[in-house]
């Protein structure tokens, strides 16, 4: 018995997120579509609301 989950078009597992792991992910892919390159941590942060990137 195995713990996979099924696969997705790509043939990669499928995996559920968190609705704020989602936005995430989203922002990156609508920020990269658009620039060409990934955002800074700090516009990520500034993107979804967080105001320091300390942990």
């Amino acid at each position: 018995m195995t713990n996979r989950k099924k696969s997705g078009a790509s043939g990669m597992p499928t995996v559920t997120l968190y609705k704020r792991q989602r936005e995430i992910v989203d922002y990156l892919a609508q920020y990269i579509q658009k620039h060409g390159y990934a955002p800074t941590l700090r516009e990520i942060a500034g993107a979804i609301g967080v105001s320091s990137l300390a942990t």
